[in-house]
């Protein structure tokens, strides 16, 4: 194991704090300690994903300059308790509506290399923002990684089964595939700075 991330910070939209009780005291953690023992770079995992209808959750965050205040602060502070390496950004369900998303991304990462020189910031990319050229281009000053989610490409309620995460065309499925998938995100961003995360 080369790196980390701990899941995470869950973001309160309301207020930019962690719902989850753990951030506080994360640098305590077992796994954590272990893991820096051994050498294992830990980056903190920040979540915020939104898939209803109206984008409640999105709305309530992104049109609250002092809820995200308060959670790039509570996130720099996190990673500074625990000396650990960065931040990951698990934000989901955006949709088309990302530029509030990017904005927030340029500030955290601007603020994140000013406090803390040679931290990492990484994203969690949905694969359908693979083949999404301003989407990509538009964070590629401001992330070190980008994780394409190879996974969950067919789901219980989609009324079509599939597999989870299928290498090529199945069915001639409209759902894509991790093939694709990378092979546009390498149209857009240099090949040390994407990761593909695989189901285990």
């Amino acid at each position: 194991i080369s790196d980390l991330s701990y899941f995470s910070y869950e973001v309160d939209p309301l207020t930019g704090n962690d719902l989850s009780g753990n951030i506080s005291v994360w640098q305590n953690d077992p796994t954590i300690i272990e893991a820096q023992s051994n050498g294992v770079r830990v980056n903190l995992c920040i979540k915020l994903q939104d898939f209803s209808a109206n984008q409640t959750n999105y709305n309530l965050f992104f049109n609250n300059p002092s809820a995200q205040e308060t959670l790039i602060v509570n996130a720099i502070n996190a990673v500074k308790a625990a000396n650990a390496n960065g931040i990951n950004l698990n934000f989901e369900g955006f949709g088309s509506n990302y530029m509030p998303f990017v904005n927030f991304v340029e500030s955290l990462s601007t603020r994140l290399r000013d406090s803390i020189p040679n931290s990492e910031l990484s994203i969690d990319i949905q694969p359908s923002f693979a083949n999404s050229s301003a989407f990509l281009n538009l964070l590629n000053p401001y992330i070190d990684l980008f994780i394409l989610m190879g996974y969950d490409y067919y789901w219980d309620t989609q009324g079509i089964p599939g597999p989870v995460a299928p290498l090529y065309d199945f069915q001639n499925s409209p759902y894509g595939n991790v093939s694709n998938d990378i092979n546009n995100l390498l149209k857009y961003l240099h090949p040390d700075k994407i990761i593909l995360g695989l189901p285990y």
